[in-house]
């Protein structure tokens, strides 16, 4: 989905985030060609099965349109 976002739609950067309590979505976005650049802190909010809101700081990962990918084929979108 990235690179039809870069090459059919001619976007320069993508940007993905997710709550640090969840590293398996970070190994999703490396996989994916994504860089993690930083956190951002308390940048979620949710609400726990008991009705309490936390905050949950958050990775920030992003990839560039020119950042090279080895080793993965593109799939072609096919339109219906």
């Amino acid at each position: 989905m990235a690179g039809h976002c870069f090459t059919r739609l001619g976007l320069d950067r993508l940007e993905l985030g997710h709550p640090l309590n969840n590293p398996a979505s970070g190994r999703v976005a490396a996989g994916a060609g994504f860089t993690q650049e930083g956190v951002e802190r308390q940048k979620l909010r949710y609400q726990d099965d008991d009705g309490t809101w936390q905050r949950y700081d958050t990775a920030l990962w992003a990839r560039l349109a020119t950042d090279l990918l080895p080793g993965i084929v593109p799939l072609e979108i096919l339109r219906t």
